[in-house]
């Protein structure tokens, strides 16, 4: 594992969860789809926090992984989602 991918998993591995973790999955919900770009410009927050938010709920299982330039796939439905929200 190169040096760059040793970064991406330990800040992957936070157990903090983001405070911007729960109305970003809704978006990416609702959206049916969304990017990196978006939830920078809807939140008003960096790149690198938006990364780290998606990468979380890629972790969770809310999102697929990344498709290059291509919006990820959203793997949940609404009420998936509102479930999976309440269990943590």
């Amino acid at each position: 594992m190169d040096e760059k991918n040793v970064s991406r998993a330990a800040h992957s591995d936070s157990s903090e969860q983001d405070s911007l973790f729960e109305a970003v999955a809704r978006q990416f919900v609702a959206n049916s789809s969304t990017t990196t770009a978006t939830v920078m410009f809807d939140n008003g927050i960096g790149y690198n926090r938006a990364c780290h938010i998606v990468e979380q709920l890629e972790a969770a299982g809310i999102v697929g992984p990344h498709r290059g330039r291509k919006p990820r796939e959203v793997l949940v439905d609404l009420a998936t989602l509102e479930a999976m929200l309440k269990k943590t």
